[in-house]
C-alpha cells in the first residue's frame, strides 16, 4: 500500500500569507498600494512554488 504524503509546508505558506495579509491592510493607504501589491505579489509565487515542489517531489 501506498500512502499520499501531503507537503506540510503548503498549509504554512498559507498561514503565513494571511497573516501578511492582515499586516499589509493595517499599512497606511499610500504605502498599502505601493508596497502591498509588490508583496502580494511575491507571496502568491511563493505558492506557487510551493505547490509545484510539492507535484514534483510527490
Amino acid at each position: 500500500m501506498e500512502t499520499k504524503r501531503e507537503l506540510t509546508l503548503i498549509p504554512k505558506t498559507e498561514n503565513y500569507i494571511k497573516y501578511m495579509l492582515n499586516i499589509i491592510m493595517k499599512l497606511p493607504r499610500t504605502e498599502k498600494f505601493n508596497i502591498g501589491n509588490e508583496y502580494k505579489n511575491m507571496m502568491y509565487i511563493m505558492l506557487e512554488d510551493v505547490m509545484m515542489l510539492g507535484k514534483i517531489g510527490m
